[in-house]
């Protein structure tokens, strides 16, 4: 009989593939934070790690809200958005997954993207 010991803790290996990618990520998202005249994009602290998560705002971009009332109407209100890469990022073969990883407020209307909606 195996015994089980609860304080044993396992140590998880980080995925190669994964944080090549993450540390990628995060400088191309300093690179556009100090550049872009229209992002303003910052990661959240990940305990010493590349960050996974990022927020930010588009500003100056006109685009489509669906009003109240269902109607479409232009605006130039910034636009939030929220960037998370999930562990299986990398390995996914999930056709939605941008969808999963780009959140942006429900009222945006993108009339070239559905994710089945």
């Amino acid at each position: 009989m195996t015994e089980h010991h609860p304080q044993e803790r396992h140590t998880v290996v980080p995925d190669p593939i994964l944080m090549g990618f993450i540390d990628s990520v995060d400088r191309d998202i300093a690179y556009i934070a100090a550049e872009s005249p229209i992002a303003r994009v910052y990661a959240l602290p990940n305990r010493g790690q590349p960050p996974f998560q990022y927020r930010g705002t588009l500003v100056r971009i006109e685009h489509f809200v669906r009003a109240p009332d269902g109607t479409f109407r232009k605006s130039t209100d910034p636009i939030p958005f929220e960037v998370e890469f999930e562990h299986d990022y990398c390995r996914s073969i999930d056709p939605l997954l941008q969808f999963r990883v780009l959140r942006t407020s429900p009222s945006l209307v993108l009339p070239n993207a559905s994710a089945g909606v």
